[in-house]
């Protein structure tokens, strides 16, 4: 296929017009353009179809390819009208000729080609052709099918880069895989730039003139355009980045790997559901103190503990955020929460069972309490044994159990005391300890169970929530007055142990280690 572009040819005499086109006069160039042009607008208009190879017959009847015609040159194709009467024809011929004559080799850049069903039009235009011009018939009606419009140049190219321009330094490079590209030169300060506008039809003819005129108000302006919108995109992207949901992502992001995946979720869950209606399109630079403030202080309105948190929680982002300037002000910095916060903030305490007898009726409701679900009855027994934080217990994993040297090992990146000197956390296990994970790992494996956490859920799949664990102690009747949680199993746990410090020989440092405490 022949790519073929149509051009208005008020752009082919613009383009000669530069150089020796003055020999011919106002009126020469005006008959030629009424000629070609018609009572088409002194513009240039842009169309492009395929054409396939057709076979052409010059004067001495050879046939010739269209391609070959072609070869590696630029033709101009003219193309008129069967309407037309002998004497126009010849008028016309004769303003082509002044035309062709004016400019140096012109003749080889001009192709002139009929259809064979008007060969009295060829006839005319043949005798009518004082220089050597090449003409040709065509049988082939493809070029009358796609050449519709009468008295409108042609510009056939094959495999071949040019350019097309429109003044002031707009032009379009059309490449050989037939891509149409707007570009823009200028100077500016005695330096040459070039630039693009896109492609076509992107970017329109209109769209890449208003353009030019921007670029070119610039310049009258002393402002360099490529250096004026290089720093105005920059600016974009900076303001960008610096809005608060970008920056909040990517806050976030730094904290899932340093967090434990329940204190990341809950974290995140606070910014999601408190913060990011109010703030996501605002930029942090625009973020005042009293928009914190209101924040806290509605939130404090709902969830007194959650609010304590998230001032935290916002002076750790605003650090971070000032740490890759995008800002420059913590506004919670050195501000005590207790004058932001209107009241005191209470602290839950657990209430936990200390006395023998009634421990000893809480192990007894748990070892017989078979109405359980079998994962829940294994997880409380579990927690009389081994004081792991809630967390820890309903995420622990089957890879953390040794069952051949009897020891649990917890990561460190998973406890609550993430501090990188410290080794990873580790408990011996006992005999009943092993049993009940015994127990447990029979049950998964009867049930066909494929979870990596050792106390799964109803869905046999995710671990037990961490709340779960209280409200079955509750419905086992430990509540009021005899009130215990999972998290109270630790405090009673190391009550009972403190008591019985002395006559088993019991150092702080053990106790302290097996809560995996900060001093330890």
């Amino acid at each position: 296929m022949i790519t073929l572009n149509a051009i208005c040819l008020n752009w082919a005499i613009q383009q000669e017009r530069m150089k020796e086109l003055a020999v011919t006069t106002a009126s020469d160039r005006k008959q030629i353009l009424s000629l070609l042009l018609g009572n088409m607008q002194m513009h240039y208009t842009y169309s492009e179809c395929q054409l396939p190879d057709i076979i052409l017959i010059d004067k001495l009847k050879n046939e010739i390819t269209l391609s070959s015609i072609i070869a590696d040159k630029r033709k101009l194709v003219l193309k008129f009208s069967p309407q037309n009467c002998y004497p126009c024809i010849e008028f016309s011929m004769s303003c082509l000729e002044k035309f062709a004559l004016s400019i140096p080799n012109i003749k080889e850049r001009l192709l002139i080609i009929i259809s064979d069903a008007n060969y009295r039009e060829y006839q005319a235009i043949s005798n009518s052709l004082q220089s050597d011009i090449p003409i040709y018939l065509s049988k082939d009606t493809t070029l009358s099918t796609i050449l519709k419009e009468e008295n409108t140049p042609f510009i056939f190219d094959k495999d071949k880069d040019y350019t097309i321009n429109d003044g002031d330094g707009l032009f379009m490079k059309i490449t050989q895989d037939n891509k149409k590209l707007w570009h823009f030169r200028y100077s500016f300060n005695g330096k040459r730039f070039l630039t693009s506008f896109q492609s076509y039809p992107k970017v329109t003819l209109k769209q890449a003139r208003n353009k030019k005129n921007e670029y070119l108000s610039l310049l009258a302006q002393g402002i360099n355009p490529i250096e004026h919108f290089k720093q105005q995109k920059k600016d974009l992207e900076a303001d960008k980045r610096g809005m608060f949901e970008n920056v909040f992502n990517e806050w976030i992001e730094y904290e899932k790997k340093r967090l434990a995946p329940p204190t990341f979720k809950t974290k995140k869950q606070i910014f999601i559901s408190s913060v990011l209606p109010y703030l996501k399109n605002k930029n942090l630079q625009d973020i005042s103190k009293n928009d914190l403030l209101k924040i806290i202080q509605d939130k404090e309105k709902t969830a007194k503990e959650t609010a304590s948190r998230l001032i935290g929680y916002l002076m750790d982002l605003w650090s971070y955020a000032i740490s890759r300037d995008y800002c420059e002000i913590n506004h919670l910095k050195n501000i005590d929460k207790k004058y932001i916060l209107k009241e005191k903030r209470t602290v839950t305490n657990y209430n936990k069972i200390t006395d023998i007898p009634t421990f000893k009726e809480l192990v007894n409701e748990i070892y017989n309490a078979d109405n359980l679900f079998f994962s829940m009855q294994n997880l409380l027994k579990f927690s009389l044994h081994i004081p792991l934080r809630a967390n820890n217990l309903c995420n622990l994993k089957w890879d953390y159990i040794n069952f051949e040297n009897k020891i649990l090992t917890i990561p460190r990146k998973e406890m609550k005391v993430k501090n990188p000197n410290l080794n990873d956390f580790s408990l011996p296990l006992s005999d009943e300890v092993l049993k009940i994970l015994t127990n447990q790992k029979e049950k998964t494996k009867e049930l066909d169970i494929n979870s990596k956490y050792v106390f799964v859920g109803i869905d046999l799949l995710k671990p037990l929530h961490k709340d779960s664990p209280t409200k079955a102690l509750i419905n086992l009747g430990f509540t009021r007055d005899k009130k215990q949680s999972l998290h109270s199993m630790r405090g009673s746990f190391k009550t009972i142990l403190e008591e019985k410090e002395d006559e088993h020989n019991i150092s702080d440092k053990i106790i302290n280690s097996t809560f995996a405490h900060r001093k330890s």
